[in-house]
């Protein structure tokens, strides 16, 4: 638990994203995406739970599945106002 509760207070750069986890690291403001989405997310949005943020960007664009539900657009929309790596 005290694991979690730190993770709330760091925030990772993701730089050229080969570093960053996708799911795990706390790479937007909105904090974890697995806890987010639980584990559905990785379904959903097509992203593999172990994937690196690099992994879900080509070209300087975001390769994310569009999605129904709020919480997940309101996520989608966050990703995409961070400059993909």
């Amino acid at each position: 638990k005290l694991r979690d509760q730190a993770a709330l207070f760091i925030r990772s750069d993701i730089g050229n994203g080969n570093t960053t986890l996708f799911w795990f690291d706390n790479w937007l403001s909105m904090g974890r995406l697995i806890d987010i989405t639980g584990d559905s997310g990785t379904r959903v949005l097509g992203i593999p739970r172990d994937a690196m943020v690099s992994a879900a960007a080509s070209a300087g664009q975001w390769n994310i599945r569009r999605c129904q539900g709020y919480h997940l657009r309101a996520m989608i929309a966050s990703i995409n106002s961070v400059p993909a790596p």
